[in-house]
């Protein structure tokens, strides 16, 4: 009777004590998830690469006669599928401090540069039209940065 009762015992314990386990480990797994999920922002090695994948992806599109629009959306929306995937549209900005890019930014920020990589890497591919907005792009750029840059010196001599 004593074995009986030992060995009841003993299952009954490990019945209750099961789910209790269980849900520990549960939970301990849940939380690991969690913070293997929590993805990093993208550095501008990353970046770079993504760039350069997403301006050979519209230069091979090309030279396969796809259209040049369908070509750069193609291009596109895989390097934003990246960005969001697999950094959850986080970026390292040159003062490594970690922002999260508008859907503005995310879409009209990854066009421009995908496109002016495409320009660099096959231009006789790429339609005039698309160079010249590309170049008019870079004189507006390059005006704001002169203006910034003037900007910035004048605070400095304020100080």
């Amino acid at each position: 009777m004593y074995k009986y009762l030992y060995s009841f015992s003993r299952v009954s314990l490990s019945i209750l004590f099961f789910p209790l386990i269980a849900f520990a480990s549960l939970s301990d797994s849940a939380i690991a998830d969690e913070k293997a999920t929590a993805k990093k922002a993208a550095t501008n090695e990353e970046i770079f690469t993504y760039k350069v994948i997403g301006g050979l992806t519209i230069c091979n599109a090309l030279n396969l006669g796809v259209d040049f629009k369908k070509a750069q959306e193609i291009a596109v929306r895989t390097y934003i599928n990246v960005l969001v995937g697999k950094h959850d549209k986080k970026i390292k900005n040159p003062q490594f401090k970690e922002e999260t890019l508008s859907e503005n930014n995310l879409i009209y920020g990854s066009q421009f540069m995908l496109i002016s990589d495409a320009t660099t890497r096959c231009p006789k591919d790429i339609p005039d039209e698309v160079k010249e907005a590309v170049e008019d792009q870079y004189k507006k750029l390059d005006k704001e940065i002169k203006k910034n840059n003037k900007k910035n010196k004048k605070n400095k001599k304020k100080r």
